[in-house]
């Protein structure tokens, strides 16, 4: 058996690697494209960040997971879900097939995955609600990566999008950390998994700047690092979740379903505060000058102060859902173009192929630009016990466009925003070691296609109920695929107490 290591690189971008590569700026990501294969890899739509590495890490589609994005829609129980780590903790991952072969594994900095889990190796979650919180299994080993490494997984407290010393400097050390701590380890586990995610935030914010291309140039050098201390036995299966693209404008879906009589807003206390120019942001900010944001909250109700705009006018993520009329409300958008059909029947259908006509004439007057590419059925893009929650249809954003499922006083299209950039449904993959060939031309893949390859390659049998395929035509010896039945899903039981963060840093 070879030692295999999965790097994931969170919105990871093909073009850009090629780019920096072919300059010779990327010198291990070019030694990778030389000996190696690599191609773009297909992500799941819509490509959001959760439930992506879950997708990756379990190997299956949306369907099997019951989500859909950090946001999940209940049109059975007129609510909206925010995804966390609890919800993904039965799902069985590529470290639970290589712990029942007898293998030991070391995970660093995996999304939704707070408490950490117990495996035969060592687990770092990349959630936890704070540097405070019990994040590593063992227990032990925070102690050890803080002290050796600095580790830390707090979310950062600068803002993103204004690059300032302190934020690069911040960025390339919580980069390095993880890293650091992969190069230590690599010889205590037959299977690692990295990912890094602060590259998400700045190719968000920072697109096709210095900044970014110095973050692609840290990642490729410690991956060369962590090459060389692995030794040339060793695997790599580089990956990432979605790719990236220019944004240009934003375009408002609920604020246009309002707009059309889909969607109805109902009448709420937060009216009141509305009304009198006194958003959420003022609100809590006069409570905490005179310490009283605990009564406060106590004494209003929860569904008052979600339905509070906030200073810039607007609502947005799962408040959405105190300040939508479920009832009188036929359809719901999304963030990412996805599209809730709030309706059974003949109704449904006929709903259907209205919002699909008009999404396709849809235009952006500034511009005359059409909003939405290809336009996707739940039933052709999802299988699996979960598919009747999914969203109905997504209307794909054409180039240079991003869907905003927020609800407010604003038009539906606005180009002041803070992001320069998007996720793209193309990522990249590269695969490199004695296991695999030197393919000169670039491949295609999809992102479900990693964990059944990770499995194959470490000589271990591929879960029957997995929604990718092996990519055989990258291995050196075409040995044949065995399948193996699924192992039991986990017990759910979370025994901490303490919140996860409900994005990665």
């Amino acid at each position: 058996m070879v030692k295999l290591i999965a790097i994931g690189v969170d919105g990871g971008t093909l073009s850009i690697i090629k780019d920096l590569a072919n300059k010779g700026e990327l010198p291990a990501f070019k030694k990778i494209m030389q000996n190696g294969s690599y191609g773009k890899l297909r992500s799941l739509n819509p490509p959001v960040t959760c439930p992506l590495w879950k997708s990756y890490s379990t190997g299956k589609n949306y369907a099997k997971l019951g989500s859909y994005g950090w946001i999940d829609v209940d049109l059975e129980e007129k609510r909206m879900r925010v995804n966390t780590s609890k919800h993904f903790r039965k799902y069985t991952e590529i470290w639970d097939y290589a712990g029942d072969a007898g293998l030991k594994s070391g995970v660093i900095n995996m999304s939704l995955s707070f408490p950490p889990q117990k495996i035969d190796g060592f687990f770092i979650s990349g959630n936890a609600p704070s540097d405070e919180a019990s994040y590593t299994y063992p227990k032990s080993l925070k102690e050890e990566i803080t002290k050796k490494h600095n580790y830390k997984v707090s979310k950062s407290k600068l803002k993103m999008w204004i690059e300032t010393p302190e934020l690069v400097k911040e960025t390339m050390e919580v980069i390095k950390s993880r890293f650091d701590v992969a190069k230590a380890k690599v010889n205590d586990v037959d299977f690692m998994q990295i990912i890094a995610y602060r590259t998400d935030a700045v190719m968000h914010f920072m697109w096709q700047s210095d900044f970014m291309r110095d973050v692609y140039k840290l990642i490729d050098k410690e991956i060369g690092e962590l090459m060389d201390a692995a030794g040339k036995d060793c695997d790599f299966v580089i990956m990432s979740d979605h790719g990236f693209r220019t944004l240009d404008w934003i375009f408002y879906s609920n604020n246009w379903l309002r707009e059309r009589g889909y969607l109805v807003e109902k009448k709420n206390a937060g009216d009141i505060f509305n009304r009198l120019g006194i958003s959420r942001d003022l609100l809590f900010k006069i409570t905490n000058a005179l310490h009283l944001t605990k009564i406060f909250k106590k004494l209003v109700p929860k569904s008052t102060l979600k339905s509070i705009k906030s200073w810039h006018g607007e609502i947005g993520g799962a408040d959405t859902m105190y300040i939508i009329d479920w009832d009188k409300s036929k359809i719901i958008g999304q963030s990412a173009g996805a599209f809730y059909i709030n309706r059974e029947g003949k109704e449904k259908q006929e709903l259907i192929d209205q919002l699909v006509k008009e999404l396709r004439e849809l235009k952006n007057p500034a511009t005359g630009e059409k909003v939405i590419g290809d336009i996707v059925f739940k039933k052709d893009i999802y299988n699996g016990e979960f598919i009747s929650t999914a969203p109905d249809l997504i209307g794909e954003p054409r180039d240079k466009v991003e869907i905003n499922g927020s609800l407010g006083p604003k038009g539906l299209f606005s180009n002041e925003h803070h992001w320069q950039a998007t996720h793209a449904l193309n990522g990249m993959f590269f695969l490199y070691g004695p296991s695999f060939k030197n393919v000169k031309e670039e491949g295609k893949a999809s992102l479900l296609d990693i964990m059944p390859t990770v499995l194959h390659a470490m000589g271990q049998a591929i879960p029957t109920d997995v929604d990718g395929k092996v990519l055989e035509e990258y291995f050196v010896n075409k040995k044949s695929v065995a399948f193996r039945d699924p192992l039991p899903e986990k017990d759910e039981t979370v025994t901490s107490t303490e919140k996860d963060s409900i994005t990665p840093d």
